[in-house]
């Protein structure tokens, strides 16, 4: 059977982390170096601070205005990249839902084209063989074969597409399962760097070592948002991988079932056609001799 295409794991991830400020806009937006040394007890290079310069001793009230500034550009920029990773999210989805559908309807109509393929072979079988059939008897014997191997065929082709009906019922479920744990994922880490921001953006009034540690916090708390949304999504994905594995297995069985039953079906009907037909050849052969005793 036809497997379904899905977004992959990284993509989808990647997507989604770029909701969140990227840590070169935020450098730049803070004036942190990422590629200078870091101080591990502030969190800043020597010559990279918020709103200040290396100059430790300008004062509050003359840095704030500059400081207030980058704040509101970094809030500016981060509703931007927000805005810009929903409408690709929303595309990416739509995108996949298109292909999704695309691919079960040439599914379907490749199953179909195949199933009335199929039948006009079988009904020029039997107008032919039906043309030769001489015997009222085996006439009658044939007319109940064909009407089992109907059923039996009925009966399968039944199963089967109502294993593939619960197998997408099952797909489908499971997707939006997976896309709401990723909107919780995102929804979540947002709520924590826009409480960390809040924070953050009151360092202006701080003094330099201050300013410093506020740098540093809001640093780790993105990176621990970014941390615990990853995680989120991996674990939805690893949902999504996990049940579609068992959705497959139960297509699979249903489908080998209703195969199974098919063949044992088509094996009573041609026990039954056999017993028929040396049914009709003894009775011929009774008849024969009958009518060779009495020319005697």
């Amino acid at each position: 059977m036809l497997i379904q295409k899905s977004v992959s794991l990284g993509t989808l991830a990647s997507l989604a982390l770029s909701l969140a400020m990227p840590m070169a806009v935020f450098a730049q937006d803070v004036g942190v170096n990422l590629n200078a040394g870091v101080n591990v007890n502030t969190g800043t290079s020597a010559s990279a601070n918020v709103g200040t310069s290396a100059n430790v001793t300008t004062s509050p009230t003359a840095i704030r205005p500059a400081c207030d500034e980058k704040t509101m550009d970094f809030q500016t920029r981060m509703a931007k990249l927000r805005a810009e990773g929903e409408a690709r999210l929303a595309q990416v989805r739509s995108d996949n839902d298109a292909h999704m559908q695309a691919a079960r309807d040439e599914q379907d109509l490749k199953m179909n084209t195949r199933r009335a393929e199929q039948d006009a072979k079988r009904e020029k079988s039997r107008v032919d063989r039906e043309s030769k059939i001489k015997s009222e008897t085996m006439k009658q014997a044939w007319k109940t074969y064909w009407a089992a191997i109907d059923a039996a065929i009925k009966a399968r082709r039944d199963a089967v597409d109502a294993a593939i009906k619960a197998f997408r019922g099952t797909r489908d479920t499971a997707v939006t399962a997976r896309r709401t744990a990723i909107d919780v994922a995102i929804t979540i880490r947002r709520t924590a760097i826009d409480a960390a921001f809040a924070t953050w953006k009151t360092r202006c009034t701080g003094t330099a070592d201050e300013r410093r540690a506020a740098n540093k916090a809001f640093f780790e708390a993105i990176n621990s948002a970014r941390k615990t949304s990853q995680q989120s999504m991996e674990s939805a994905w690893k949902t999504f991988r996990d049940t579609m594995t068992g959705a497959r297995k139960i297509r699979h069985d249903a489908e080998k079932m209703a195969q199974d039953t098919y063949r044992a079906a088509v094996k009573v009907a041609q026990d039954a056609l056999k017993a028929a037909r040396e049914a009709n050849v003894k009775a011929k052969t009774s008849v024969s001799a009958q009518g060779s005793v009495e020319a005697r």
